[in-house]
């Protein structure tokens, strides 16, 4: 009670059908009855075409975008207040701290027989609607916008 798993894939296919990127996420949340959201686990399956030149540099840049997917997930808004910014430094401006981050990713590559389309954010759209599937399991409610911030997310 209390912590879900949630899924997202995205499957690339651009320009043509020979080059795709293929990553999949398994994000485990947990939401206390209050709406505390915790990130618990990532487990990542990505395509790695023929193959990588350097798979631990592929690793640090997928680890990289999830921290980014993240924090654009929970709390990245720019709020518009009479024409101005409102959050003009980070004094006013949240980002995720290094203890929210989860403690364990795994990253696993899969082998595949076509050309990799990019490595560049291949891993940051999947975050969201992972993280949303869960909380979707876990308290009921359906997020239509982000940043997670500005949603109740309690239940009982």
């Amino acid at each position: 009670e209390g912590w879900a798993r949630g899924i997202a894939i995205d499957d690339r296919r651009r320009p043509s059908r020979n080059s795709v990127t293929v990553c999949a996420e398994v994000h485990t949340v947990s939401v206390s009855r209050r709406g505390q959201l915790r990130l618990h686990r990532v487990d990542v399956v990505f395509d790695q075409g023929f193959s990588f030149v350097n798979p631990l540099t592929a690793s640090k840049q997928i680890e990289g975008q999830i921290a980014w997917g993240y924090d654009d997930t929970l709390y990245q808004a720019i709020t518009i207040r009479d024409g101005q910014a409102v959050e003009v430094n980070f004094d006013t401006y949240p980002v995720s701290r290094i203890n929210e981050y989860p403690k364990e990713v795994n990253i696993a590559f899969m082998k595949s027989n076509h050309w990799l389309y990019g490595l560049g954010e291949e891993a940051i759209p999947q975050v969201a609607p992972a993280i949303c599937n869960g909380v979707f399991k876990i308290t009921g409610k359906r997020i239509r916008s982000l940043p997670l911030k500005n949603h109740d997310l309690s239940w009982g």
